[in-house]
């Protein structure tokens, strides 16, 4: 279970990384996020 889980924990928080990333630098990759939510 734990090699399961392990890589699921990494990757949403990689993903959230660059969530936050895009945000703090105001990336285009960020303006559609924004826009989504």
């Amino acid at each position: 279970m734990i090699s399961t889980t392990l890589p699921r924990i990494l990757y949403l928080a990689y993903s959230f990384k660059l969530i936050i990333y895009s945000f703090n630098n105001s990336t285009p990759v960020g303006l559609p996020l924004s826009e989504v939510k």
